[in-house]
């Protein structure tokens, strides 16, 4: 969203004022990033843990929005949006997994409508930022610069969150599992979300699924509907908002 005001202005100090094509694709190549995030958090997320790969994903976010501010080619611009719409793809996957696995069940909903909230804030927060970008000169490299400080407040903030109890308990790091659930629910509580833990994993059949087997099959019959009805749903929020 940080483009949304200033796009007038990046295209004229960069050489592509009048090409729509060019305005398109550095509108929507974050986009394009964002994909190919989404596609790889989980595996991330598997592999060196919830609260690595939060912080993991804000490196895209920072080198891309610094790598906007600073260019002077098209190029640049593009490139530097793909790496923060990677980092925009890996993240909030990444966020609601955490927050399902550190949140007691009592809590768990509200929490996970924090997302939803801190995106709305950033939204309107990014568009703010870009007010003065027709009174001040240049000013749409400020608001790059201003949109690589959440990612990197969150990095650094994500350094004294605890790890996932349910990732440790599978990676059969169990002690340290036992330690991340005092820190959450207090030493007496520890045994009781050990226990329910190993219930859930036992209860777990252990079935893998392949990504091809996401368009075929059973799991195409409940992923493919409801695609086509979130599309759907998309499409008429679209044209209602355009009307």
């Amino acid at each position: 969203r940080v483009v949304n005001e200033p796009l007038e202005s990046i295209s004229a100090d960069l050489g592509f004022a009048g090409n729509t094509l060019a305005e398109g694709l550095v509108v929507s190549i974050c986009l394009g990033g964002a994909f190919v995030g989404c596609l790889f958090s989980g595996s991330v997320a598997d592999g060196i843990g919830r609260r690595r790969a939060f912080q993991l994903s804000t490196l895209p976010m920072i080198v891309g929005a610094a790598l906007s501010a600073l260019t002077n080619s098209l190029e640049g611009m593009l490139f530097g949006r793909l790496l923060v719409g990677a980092g925009m793809g890996l993240g909030p996957p990444v966020a609601s997994l955490y927050i399902t696995e550190v949140s007691p069940p009592s809590v768990r909903g509200m929490y996970g409508s924090f997302v939803q909230i801190a995106t709305c804030l950033g939204i309107l927060f990014s568009l703010l930022v870009g007010t003065p970008v027709k009174d001040i000169d240049r000013w749409w490299r400020v608001c790059f610069w201003v949109s690589a400080v959440p990612a990197v407040l969150q990095a650094i903030a994500m350094e004294f969150c605890v790890e996932s109890p349910q990732w440790l308990y599978k990676c059969g790091r169990t002690n340290e599992a036992e330690m991340q659930f005092e820190k959450l629910l207090g030493p007496l509580h520890v045994k009781s979300a050990m226990a329910e833990l190993s219930r859930s994993e036992r209860g777990d059949d252990g079935e893998s699924v392949k990504f091809s087997e996401l368009f075929y099959g059973r799991h195409f019959n409940v992923i493919g509907h409801k695609f086509c009805v979130l599309f759907l749903i998309n499409c008429v929020q679209k044209c209602g908002g355009a009307l």
